[in-house]
C-alpha cells in the first residue's frame, strides 16, 4: 500500500502476500523521509556613504536572500522600516520559516560611513597688552573654516569668554 510519493516524516507501508489458497500474511515497513536542513543565504554586506548632510543613508534594497524552504514560507528582516540606516554599523537579522515550522536566521551587515568633520583654525594673533594690565582684550579672534558631511555642525572654541588673554601664548582649541 505504498503511496506514489512519500511525505516528510514516517510512513508505514504494509506488504501483503496471498497464496493460491487465498491465505494472506502481512509485514510492515517504515519509510522515513527526512527534510534537508533549512538553509538561508543572505545578500552580501553593504558599505555605503551617508546621504549628503544627513546622519544616515537611505537604502531601498538589501538584496534578495536565497533559501531552500519547502512550500509556502515567511521571510522577514528587522531592517529599519523607513530604509534609513544610521551612520555606523547595523546588523540586519533575516528570519525564514517554512511550512514545516522550521526556522533559520542569518545576518547581513550594513555599514554607513560618514567622513569625519574637518576644521582649520584662524591664523595666529599677536597683540600688545592693554595699558596697565597683564592681559589684552580681544573682541574677535577670527572664524574657523570647517566642513562636515552631517548637518548641523557646531563650531566652538575654548577662548576666554570675556575676551581677556593673559600675557604670553594662549592656545585656543
Amino acid at each position: 500500500d505504498a503511496p506514489s510519493q512519500f511525505q516528510i516524516g514516517n510512513t508505514t507501508v504494509t506488504w501483503t502476500v496471498t497464496d493460491g489458497l487465498n491465505r494472506t500474511a502481512t509485514a510492515t515497513q517504515v519509510v522515513t523521509v527526512e527534510a534537508t536542513p533549512l538553509t538561508l543565504t543572505v545578500p552580501a554586506d553593504i558599505n555605503v556613504s551617508n546621504d549628503d548632510g544627513l546622519a544616515y543613508a537611505a537604502i531601498t534594497s538589501l538584496g534578495t536572500p536565497s533559501h531552500n524552504a519547502i512550500g509556502t514560507y515567511n521571510l522577514t528582516n528587522d531592517a529599519p522600516s523607513n530604509g534609513q540606516f544610521p551612520v555606523g554599523t547595523t546588523i540586519v537579522t533575516w528570519t525564514l520559516t517554512d511550512e514545516l515550522g522550521r526556522t533559520v536566521t542569518a545576518t547581513q551587515t550594513v555599514t554607513v560611513d560618514a567622513p569625519l568633520p574637518t576644521i582649520m583654525a584662524p591664523d595666529a594673533i599677536s597683540v600688545n597688552n592693554d595699558d596697565g594690565v597683564a592681559f589684552a582684550t580681544i573682541s574677535a579672534i577670527g572664524s574657523a573654516i570647517y566642513s562636515s558631511s552631517v548637518d548641523p555642525a557646531t563650531v566652538t572654541n575654548d577662548a576666554p569668554s570675556n575676551g581677556q588673554f593673559t600675557i604670553g601664548n594662549t592656545t585656543v582649541t
